[in-house]
């Protein structure tokens, strides 16, 4: 289906619920089922900073709102002080284009909602009581790192960074393998691993990455972590056994897989070039097997920005400023191929049952693909910019189907009962 073709079909409906225009739009969207109303509830982040929950089975009702107030970085409050005033409104015209909440996601077990503003400021949202008001546990600027790192101490090893960003932080992702442990990073924020305890109300840094080795001409590479992603895979010594690891997707075009277990600089580093290509010898490059150039470095322009996860355990699917939507082989770290279609950045994903994609952005298309064979299944226009999305199950849809396959076994039924009098009939009159 192709929506933009005239004679095609077209989609049965587009329903607009809690818009508020693009000044305060929606950055973050979650789908729950919620256990204490027993039925899907929608929490979203919108760019002014609130947090709001909607009732997705009672046309997206509002049961909440919660306004969290924002605070600046204490640096960017000096530097106020020494620009001028169409410096000031440059800049607050540039923020009002970010996201403010840059982490949004829920803790089943806890039944908290948990976000994390750009500041780092992180505060809980008890779903089973809405009216109490967010619990804000302080920024992890003001987490000072006390020698604790959990992963290096199985290593001897107890080194780390300050746990204080010196920049805006830019993602903010939930450990879903062990609730409690979030990842973050930023512009010249490294690779964080921290950890909430929830009875003493207390954030905590377990580790922290280090930079990667300087380049051929002993450059620095810059640290622009963009996004992340949380995997796992089966150990080596005992494949029955699982390992977390994690990927840092950068805005200089690296995919970083990190082990935290073992060590604090990448296991494997891959690099995309600018035809969408991949190598994986960066690493190997900086140590002066084919040293990285400078023509090579002009490359790293292309700015990683979604991720989520692929059709299995092995393998994400990723976004690019240059409208490429990717799927990646953790394990071999190689691309697998494109998905193709956007003519415009892709700022959302979602998959659905390991079988489809859905994706969406600046080209105001929401497209839906096979994730295995990489076919575009349907093309819908929204007329609007899409910054998150989600692909729901449709009960009332699956009821109809039952009820329509049932119909059509009870007519299938009716029918061969008919066919069988007539030829009993028959057979009787041929007597």
């Amino acid at each position: 289906m192709d929506t933009s073709v005239k004679d095609a079909p077209q989609e049965l409906e587009i329903e607009t619920y809690a818009s508020e225009g693009r000044k305060n739009c929606i950055d973050r969207l979650l789908v729950f089922k919620s256990k204490k109303y027993g039925h899907r509830l929608v929490a979203v982040a919108r760019r002014t900073g609130s947090v709001e929950l909607y009732d997705a089975d009672n046309k997206y009702e509002q049961i909440k709102s919660w306004t969290v107030e924002k605070k600046n970085n204490e640096d960017d409050e000096k530097d106020e002080e020494d620009v001028d005033a169409d410096t000031k409104k440059a800049k607050t015209s540039l923020l009002s284009t970010e996201p403010f909440i840059v982490g949004f996601d829920i803790l089943p077990e806890h039944n908290v909602l948990v976000s994390c503003d750009r500041n780092g400021e992180v505060a809980l949202y008890e779903l089973d009581n809405l009216e109490k008001k967010p619990v804000t546990w302080g920024a992890i600027k003001e987490t000072p790192l006390k020698g604790q790192n959990r992963y290096a101490r199985k290593n001897g090893n107890s080194e780390g960074g300050s746990s204080k960003p010196t920049s805006p932080i830019s993602v903010f992702k939930s450990n879903p393998y062990n609730e409690g442990e979030f990842a973050y990073g930023g512009n010249k924020v490294n690779l964080t691993i921290i950890s909430l305890d929830f009875s003493k109300r207390t954030l905590t840094q377990t580790w922290q990455a280090k930079n990667v080795k300087n380049d051929r001409l002993d450059l620095a590479l810059p640290v622009i972590i963009n996004n992340v992603f949380w995997f796992t895979q089966p150990t080596k010594k005992d494949t029955s056994k699982n390992e977390t690891g994690l990927l840092s997707l950068t805005g200089d075009g690296f995919i970083r897989q990190y082990d935290p277990t073992k060590q604090m600089r990448p296991v494997s580093e891959t690099k995309i070039g600018e035809n969408n290509t991949t190598n994986s010898n960066t690493m190997n490059a900086r140590a002066g097997a084919t040293g990285v150039t400078g023509a090579s470095r002009k490359e790293v322009d292309i700015r990683l920005k979604a991720v989520c996860a692929g059709n299995n355990d092995n393998s994400i699917i990723y976004t690019d400023d240059r409208s490429n939507i990717t799927y990646f082989d953790i394990h071999k770290n190689v691309n697998g191929g494109k998905y193709n279609g956007p003519t415009g950045t892709v700022q959302a994903l979602h998959t659905y049952d390991n079988e489809l994609l859905a994706a969406g952005g600046l080209d105001r298309y929401l497209r839906i693909y096979d994730i295995t064979t990489r076919d575009q299944v349907a093309k819908i226009y929204v007329g609007t910019h899409i910054s998150s999305l989600w692909i729901l199950d449709d009960d009332e849809n699956a009821n109809n189907k039952k009820r329509r396959a049932a119909d059509h076994d009870e007519q299938a039924d009716d029918e061969l009962w008919n066919e069988l009098e007539t030829v009993s009939k028959k057979k009787k009159s041929t007597k």
